[in-house]
């Protein structure tokens, strides 16, 4: 204990009295973490400083807990039982519904195992807390049996001292801190896990907007009449490509991401993933319509450096099968303690839901634990009826 354990109190709000009275006590501040709040208040710790415990990323494991659990398991997944797999400590019960880092809400399993305990199947059992701790206890027993931990060791010198040893490189890879937020993709601001996007949404044409006809009059020499043929130059799609280019523009709003790598590992291939319904009136895009032009002769095909750009692969996109869409950011490398902004926004816009709750999953090559971040966009809608050929 000591000076070491008061500042990081007083850093978080503590006022020095409390920071000292706790370190006193034996308490460091990641022990105090792991604490729910009845245990914090039989503390006598104010309520406004037990909320900013609480609302920390979570803590990592007791070294000492983690030490235990991966010495008594043998370094082994208690389910498979193959040492040659690589290994990560696992919580029974979410820690972000029981806060709880005990001995026993802690399992080791292999990677395999530990993405079978995160997905959840109709047709096949699933790994439940109820199975974990089965498989647990039957694993703890067996090795207590003679002869069964040496057997299983390749290394029969393998003990809680040399476990010891490895346990802060295991708790650095057991517990990356990813965070995500909105941002304004021109401005690098951060808006948070909550947004609100104002629009109008026009409605659709009830029936199709006709051809576009400009007429060239020529004079046929009999007593000054003259007759009208279409202009060949003018695009025949010109007011339905402007109505709805002028809709969905109307409509949708530009919104990107920032994500946080909080973690001293470096984090590979990041990329965030959200799957949405289109039912609602809700409308995801990963670009806006090109703006018609009236003549065909203003059609300008893309330059070269437009074709190798539609070249690269995108780093926002929105893919739609039926009557969902996913939506991809990808981010790359992302080094320990810093920040990536998205370059390329999506487009989002609703003419019938008014707020929009939404999933994110971050995703990583060396992340098997994907975190889960909740986000929302409150809909500003003026309804307006739909656009004619008058007021285009």
């Amino acid at each position: 204990m000591g000076q070491n354990t008061v500042k990081a109190l007083m850093q978080r709000g503590f006022d020095s009295e409390t920071a000292n009275r706790l370190d006193q006590a034996g308490y460091k501040l990641n022990d105090l973490k792991t604490l729910d709040e009845n245990e914090l208040r039989s503390l006598n710790i104010p309520e406004e400083l037990i909320d900013k415990l609480l609302r920390e990323k979570r803590p990592p494991i007791p070294s000492e807990t983690l030490n235990k659990v991966l010495y008594e398991s043998g370094m082994t997944c208690c389910i498979c039982g193959d040492k040659n797999q690589g290994i990560i400590v696992h919580h029974i019960e979410e820690y972000s519904v029981s806060r709880n880092h005990a001995e026993d809400n802690l399992v080791v399993l292999c990677l395999n195992h530990h993405g079978e305990a995160h997905t959840k199947r109709e047709l096949q059992q699933n790994l439940t807390p109820e199975r974990l701790r089965d498989f647990k206890q039957r694993w703890l027993d067996w090795l207590k049996q003679p002869g069964n931990r040496k057997a299983l060791s390749a290394n029969p010198e393998d003990s809680y001292q040399s476990i010891n040893q490895i346990a802060d490189s295991v708790a650095i890879f057991t517990a990356p801190v990813m965070s995500l937020q909105f941002a304004d993709h021109e401005t690098r601001q951060e808006l948070g896990n909550s947004i609100k996007l104002s629009s109008i949404a026009y409605g659709e044409p009830v029936t199709p907007l006709r051809d576009t006809q400009v007429m060239q009059w020529r004079d046929i020499g009999k007593s000054g009449l003259s007759i009208g043929t279409p202009e060949p130059l003018i695009s025949p799609d010109y007011w339905r490509e402007k109505e709805e280019y002028i809709r969905l523009t109307s409509l949708l709003r530009p919104v990107a991401f920032v994500i946080h790598n909080q973690s001293s590992t470096l984090l590979q291939g990041v990329r965030v993933e959200i799957i949405g319904s289109s039912s609602g009136g809700i409308t995801v895009t990963d670009k806006l319509p090109d703006k018609p032009a009236y003549r065909l002769i203003d059609v300008i095909p893309p330059n070269i450096y437009d074709r190798l750009s539609l070249q690269r692969d995108p780093q926002t996109e929105v893919v739609d099968h039926g009557s969902q869409w996913t939506l991809t950011v990808h981010f790359g490398n992302v080094q320990p303690k810093s920040s990536v902004w998205a370059d390329e926004p999506f487009y989002i816009g609703s003419n019938a839901e008014e707020f929009l709750e939404l999933e994110a999953v971050i995703y990583a090559d060396n992340l098997p634990d994907p975190p889960k971040v909740k986000l929302t966009i409150e809909f500003e809608i003026e309804n307006r009826f739909p656009l004619t050929i008058d007021d285009l």
